[in-house]
């Protein structure tokens, strides 16, 4: 009999199913309190021409406390609908007259539009139901995936425990709220699916199987960097760290080469795809933290180089060219940076405070 199919398996599977269906449920109850909170105040009459779907584009949304970052992402998915288009046109309504360019990568904006075109509303009113179903949505997706792949690959108790992490806590955490819109639950999806492929590609024999899992995992994380360059940096260096703590405490014996450049390479293609799609910000020399960016990508391939050698080395097996391409590797990962906190970051830019804040607090 299959393991899956054992009743103390189906008890495990089905608790990571109840967990993504508690999701949905606590959810909608939130859903229904914000509607009927939209409800008691006065609604303008529909209007289809306007991008917001009603007269002199005004709106009939109740978003929660808290919620004024969501409003961009709300308001820049409804121009998108009304100009049919998949990119994010100039903020007309900030910075007036001139307008803004739109922040935040566009991944989550078309999320955001896949909802409005599955919420079976129409036009702006579609992207203001999509806002309270679409994280949720994600998060439910979450949970029932990480908790069934967890299951697959490690065993149905980690599945089941994992699954109860995630509905409990991001939860609490409120992450992924309904009526509050932002790519924050995005980012935190692709790093736990990037760090869950990761620990798979760990465990197979076959060169191949695991040259596939990182891949996947990098590509994982590359959609980490097109979406919050500076946060996911500093993921990819606790990644990179526990690499290196794990080699270290494996015995040479039993280690296995793990093709760290297919990691990288895949990481590589998703976040310089994601530039070029946003239409190559900051240029070929405008590296900052604030924005994904080509040279990052670059010092990913340094540090999967770094992590190649360390286990050549500790392996006892480092010849002369590995040593060359562990000091081009670290060449490649601490050049990038360097360039971000010495002359990459603009002034006033979020690069610039907190590159300035690191290093009064270093002096």
């Amino acid at each position: 009999m299959n393991r899956f199919f054992r009743p103390p398996s189906l008890a495990w599977l089905a608790l990571v199913v109840m967990a993504a269906a508690s999701i949905l449920l606590m959810s909608s109850r939130r859903i229904r309190v914000i509607e009927q909170t939209s409800r008691q105040a006065p609604t303008a009459a529909a209007d289809a021409t306007t991008s917001t779907g009603y007269v002199h584009g005004t709106r009939g949304l109740l978003l929660p406390v808290g919620s004024s970052t969501s409003q961009p992402w709300i308001m820049d998915v409804q121009q998108m609908l009304a100009t049919g288009t998949w990119r994010a046109a100039p903020a007309a309504y900030d910075n007036a007259p001139e307008g803004r360019p739109a922040h935040g990568a566009a991944p989550y904006r078309w999320w955001l539009r896949l909802g409005a075109g599955w919420s079976g509303a129409s036009g702006g009113m579609a992207v203001e139901r999509a806002a309270l179903q679409a994280d949720p949505t994600l998060h439910a997706l979450l949970c029932l995936g990480a908790g069934l792949f967890v299951a697959w690959r490690f065993g149905v108790v980690a599945g089941g425990f994992v699954a109860l992490g995630i509905a409990a806590l991001l939860a609490h955490a409120q992450v992924f709220s309904p009526g509050q819109p932002n790519d924050h639950g995005l980012f935190l999806a692709a790093n736990l699916v990037g760090l869950l492929l990761l620990l798979a590609g760990c465990q197979p024999a076959q060169t191949r199987t695991a040259r596939l899992w990182l891949a996947a995992a990098g590509a994982a994380g590359g959609l980490g960097l097109w979406l919050d360059a500076g946060s996911q940096l500093a993921v990819l260096g606790a990644w990179a760290v526990g690499a290196v703590a794990a080699t270290w405490s494996t015995s040479p014996a039993a280690q296995v080469t793990l093709p760290w450049r297919h990691w990288a390479a895949g990481g590589a293609a998703v976040a310089v795809t994601g530039w070029l799609i946003e239409g190559r910000p900051g240029g070929v020399a405008g590296l900052t933290l604030d924005a994904n960016h080509p040279w990052l990508a670059l010092a990913w391939f340094g540090a999967a180089e770094v992590l190649m050698r360390l286990q050549a080395w500790r392996r006892g097996a480092a010849r002369r060219a590995d040593w060359i391409a562990l000091a081009a590797g670290a060449l490649l990962l601490v050049a990038p940076l360097a360039w971000v906190f010495f002359r990459g970051a603009p002034a006033g830019s979020i690069s610039a405070r907190t590159t300035r804040h690191w290093w009064d607090a270093a002096a």
